[in-house]
């Protein structure tokens, strides 16, 4: 489920999304948001599209978190 969407200062446009098990990613720096609050997501649903985002040329930020501690994504690539 999308539980945050928009713009800020420290992110630009970002998309964060629960998950089961606890887990919660964070998809910041992108050029557009296609997803709203309270929508539900599955795996290759297109949430946003990376490019030229209002801070950053190019680049995607992401962060993988299981009750609240961060995690390396590495581990499940």
């Amino acid at each position: 489920a999308v539980v945050d969407a928009g713009v800020n200062d420290e992110f630009g446009r970002f998309v964060v999304i629960s998950h089961d098990e606890g887990y919660k990613t964070t998809y910041a720096y992108l050029e557009r948001v296609e997803v709203k609050v309270g929508n539900e997501v599955e795996q290759g649903d297109i949430i946003a599209s990376v490019g030229l985002s209002s801070l950053i040329p190019s680049t995607l930020y992401f962060l993988l978190e299981q009750s609240g501690i961060t995690l390396n994504p590495e581990i499940f690539i």
